[in-house]
């Protein structure tokens, strides 16, 4: 709770009060006016907090998950349950007279095999956009590995950098620790008084943070913000613009990432930030400590954490400043096309949803007839 700045709310009564549920009955769950009803896949309980519904008559259960889940229901849904904070149980009484389309049973299970089967092909495309996507980070990192450790001169003479992850390096290189190319320091730990401020100097930067940065891996401004006098007051460390910024602890350090500031800024005591020194590529520095592997070098346990000496002495391979310039260049550029590449499969994905969503709507309420269409008439639909 305190890494991620949220809230966890567990519930520890027991289940007397549960209610039982077969496979196919449907559940009103607390953020059904949000995302529609849902359809129960297995037999058991849910907690009192949400409400079962069992069928009264023969029904095509297909059919009425697309239908429950469907785009007009849901809006029709948050309509007759507008004031409904989130988290709240919204009651059988509140939805129950909403009108519904109600086929025949034959026509019920004609709309569900449709849809299965086209819903199917477009899940299959999304799908096929997504792994497109985890391609191409896949490959943007290939290609800064490969860089940041040989350069851009494929004939260039190497050498045994003598650090295994790093191997052969080009043989004008350098190989150092990470303290010889900058000054590391640690984020200090805020009272809640001082935090929350929006109109001071300095922005204070939480380690959720790290997860809502801009594209070009900047951190945002949020809501956070502190006086230079209240920084000096509590001993923190005001990080100049251009550091590189990283989690120190917890589960976020894991993940590895490397974050920009903009702006001089302060950060809480769950991260760290390494200030390049001049003479030094900041985006080679940080291209190659994206190779650093940060699960190996900190602390293990339930709760890993990093310090200053672990991170400042890992080793990585640094050319003269004008190669750093040269490899720093040709990474944004490839990080350049292979985002472009990724917007189009991100705006494919958007608009393959949007046809899901609207054949949806169109079968469940009788704009087309599936009755009797063939595969080839479906795609046409």
């Amino acid at each position: 709770m305190s890494l991620e700045d949220q809230k966890v709310v567990l519930a520890m009564g027991g289940i007397d009060a549960f209610k039982h549920v077969d496979i196919d009955d449907f559940v009103i769950s607390l953020r059904s006016f949000q995302g529609g009803i849902e359809r129960c896949q297995y037999g058991g309980c849910v907690s009192p907090a949400y409400t079962a519904l069992k069928p009264a008559q023969q029904i095509a259960a297909g059919y009425w998950e697309y239908l429950l889940k469907s785009k007009p229901y849901i809006a029709a849904l948050q309509a007759i349950t507008d004031g409904i904070r989130e988290g709240k149980t919204i009651r059988y009484e509140q939805f129950g007279w909403l009108p519904l389309p109600v086929p025949p049973v034959s026509e019920q299970g004609a709309i569900a095999t449709f849809l299965d089967r086209e819903i199917g092909k477009i899940d299959a495309l999304v799908e096929a956009q997504r792994q497109l996507i985890e391609l191409l980070k896949e490959k943007r990192q290939a290609v800064i590995s490969h860089a940041v450790t040989k350069g851009l001169g494929p004939t260039a003479p190497t050498k045994d950098s003598g650090i295994e992850w790093l191997g052969e390096v080009p043989a004008h290189w350098e190989v150092k620790a990470l303290k010889h190319v900058g000054e590391f320091n640690a984020g200090a730990g805020f009272p809640d008084a001082e935090q929350g401020l929006q109109s001071e100097e300095l922005p204070f930067h939480k380690v959720n943070a790290l997860a809502l940065a801009d594209p070009d891996d900047f951190l945002t401004t949020g809501g956070n913000t502190v006086s230079r006098e209240t920084a000096k007051r509590l001993g923190a460390y005001v990080f100049p613009a251009g550091s590189i910024v990283f989690a120190k602890i917890g589960a976020a350090l894991l993940l590895g990432r490397l974050r920009r500031l903009r702006r001089p800024a302060c950060l809480d005591n769950n991260m760290m930030g390494l200030s390049v020194r001049d003479g030094n590529d900041l985006e080679f520095i940080r291209s190659a400590m994206s190779l650093v592997k940060f699960d190996l070098i900190s602390n293990p346990g339930t709760v890993p954490s990093l310090n200053k000496g672990q991170i400042a002495n890992a080793v990585i391979a640094i050319p003269p400043l004008a190669e750093q310039e040269a490899i720093s260049a040709h990474i944004q550029q490839t990080a350049l096309r292979y985002r472009e590449l990724t917007t189009e499969a991100e705006a494919a994905i958007s608009l393959l949803q949007e046809r899901r969503a609207a054949l949806i709507s169109a079968a469940v309420t009788g704009k087309i007839d599936v009755r009797c269409m063939a595969p080839e008439q479906a795609e046409a639909a």
